[in-house]
């Protein structure tokens, strides 16, 4: 394997087929073949991620959990071109879920955690009948709907055993079933996200995924990023996407409490750092902690927001590098394409 940091030799699309680079390899081989080109690079998350394999924090681990998923869904009764709706808590073993999804064939829909029951009713009834997944947060979320959420779906399971009155209706995923899995499943169409404007499920095309995983890409990636995400968003699909075409290494997080950024920022010195404008407002005290975490950050990029000129002196003051940098994004609708950044530089 290549070390952290550094990008391998591109991967066969196939066994015994042309290379391919992996920006050009089908949505659901992208874990698979970043794995052969670059399997030891960092893909973590402040929540330990445990599997019955262990702990995932690599590009490798994560290609493991995408198969699993896969051949779960499989054994579950999913086929090529279904639609599989999921609601669970924000994880980065959310995105792999996304691309198991699509390495089974079928489409996925990702359904926001925190969207109310009546939201995630509707969004049931927009999808038409797809295959609903639910970890606990999901199901306590749909509390005396059961009847109802069975009737809008396929099928509905949750992704380990909670209960057994939760077992009656929604039965925990099947164990992985190997050779499961269809070959050839053609084209992907893409992801299905909630676009909160609307209320309503919209499809993010692959081409549109494509783009913005490429926007995010850098020629040569060094050092690992620190990236705070809504995992169910479009932009955290094309940052993860992003990390597993370029073997850039990436600390995904989905906390915020400063302590414990303190804590990840010293541990793994990262050059960039991006998060919502409101959450670097946020963590601006720690620009000028005792224990300078943010000394080895060069990029700092609000995702979301605006930052104002206080804030901006601060966190690149609390830089330790000359060519520091802030970038800001206008906000924008997430199946919209971003709007030019705006850079400030330190002096």
């Amino acid at each position: 394997m290549p070390a952290p940091g550094t990008v391998g030799p591109p991967a066969a699309a196939a066994e015994g087929g042309p290379v391919h680079a992996l920006s050009e390899a089908p949505l659901d081989r992208v874990p698979e073949l970043a794995a052969r080109a670059h399997g030891d690079l960092l893909l973590g998350s402040d929540v330990r991620w445990t599997t019955g394999a262990g702990l995932v924090d690599t590009v490798a681990g994560f290609a493991a959990a995408v198969n699993r998923h896969a051949g779960r869904l499989a054994a579950a009764g999913v086929r090529p071109g279904d639609v599989v709706a999921v609601l669970r808590r924000n994880h980065v073993d959310l995105q792999a879920q996304l691309y198991g999804t699509l390495r089974a064939g079928a489409v996925p829909a990702l359904l926001p955690a925190r969207l109310p029951r009546r939201g995630v009713m509707h969004c049931l009834t927009l999808l038409g009948r797809p295959h609903l997944l639910l970890d606990v947060e999901g199901v306590n979320r749909l509390h005396d709907a059961e009847d109802g959420v069975r009737a809008l779906c396929a099928t509905v399971h949750t992704l380990g055993p909670i209960d057994d009155s939760t077992a009656v209706w929604a039965p925990p995923l099947p164990d992985d079933c190997p050779g499961r899995l269809a070959t050839g499943t053609g084209h992907h169409r893409g992801v299905i996200l909630h676009d909160p404007s609307s209320g309503r499920p919209r499809l993010l095309p692959a081409a549109d995924l494509r783009a913005r995983a490429r926007a995010l890409a850098r020629p040569s990636p060094e050092g690992t990023a620190f990236v705070h995400l809504d995992f169910g968003r479009a932009h955290a699909c094309a940052t993860v996407l992003a990390a597993l075409q370029q073997g850039g290494p990436l600390l995904a997080v989905t906390r915020t409490e400063r302590p414990l950024v303190d804590a990840l920022l010293r541990e793994h010195r990262p050059v960039t750092v991006e998060a919502p404008a409101a959450v670097l407002a946020a963590w601006r005290p720690l620009a000028s902690a005792p224990t300078r975490p943010f000394a080895s950050v060069r990029r700092f990029v609000a995702s979301t927001g605006r930052l104002d000129p206080p804030t901006v002196r601060a966190l690149l003051d609390g830089s330790s590098a000359a060519d520091a940098v802030c970038v800001q994004r206008e906000a924008a609708s997430p199946h919209a394409h971003r709007p030019p950044f705006t850079t400030y530089r330190s002096a």
